[in-house]
């Protein structure tokens, strides 16, 4: 598993518009173990918590376009195809 991490800095990037205190709470409301998105390191880096790994493991996290769901079709491991789950076939 490879883990991304960073260093808080309000100097810039998204969060330049916030005050040193007001992303200080962010962080830590982000890092409660009932939330446990995010969780920092001893040395200061900003790490994935166990919530936000299983958030950007999901399939859709990277997705920088809407992606239809679909229904795929499968018969002793092999596929056979999809169908779109907004336009499934039914019967008249």
């Amino acid at each position: 598993m490879q883990h991304g991490c960073t260093q808080p800095s309000a100097k810039r990037g998204l969060l330049a518009p916030l005050t040193a205190r007001l992303s200080s709470v962010c962080f830590a409301a982000l890092g409660e173990s009932d939330v446990a998105l995010i969780e920092q390191s001893p040395d200061g880096m900003l790490l994935l918590g166990g919530a936000g790994e299983q958030l950007v493991e999901h399939y859709s996290f990277y997705a920088v376009f809407q992606t239809a769901e679909e229904y795929r079709l499968l018969t002793g491991g092999t596929e056979l195809g999809t169908l779109p789950v907004d336009n499934v076939l039914a019967p008249e």
